[in-house]
């Protein structure tokens, strides 16, 4: 049981600090920020423009940044690369 899990560990083990290390690099730093508020900002301002045309009867900004947080971070964990491209439909990418 998780034999496959445990090999992928043992073959991948010498790249996961270098991953870490590249992962606090100023432009991967940069383009977590980018993308955070480029994800932010249309929940913020449609939730906004919604709330006050309802009165805040069916949705405030806050509820939506609670709500986007959760499916932000499971796409992000989730999805590899080869993933999103599939999706997209790219020539090339089975």
């Amino acid at each position: 049981m998780f034999g496959g899990l445990i090999q992928d560990v043992k073959l991948k083990a010498k790249w996961y600090l270098s991953d870490y290390k590249d992962g606090l690099h100023v432009q991967c730093i940069a383009a977590f920020f980018f993308m955070y508020f480029a994800c932010l900002t249309p929940i913020v301002t449609f939730g906004g423009l919604l709330g006050a045309a309802t009165d805040n009867y069916i949705v405030r900004p806050a509820r939506g940044v609670v709500g986007g947080a959760p499916r932000g971070s499971d796409a992000a964990v989730n999805t590899s690369e080869r993933d999103r491209c599939a999706t997209l439909n790219v020539p090339g990418i089975s």
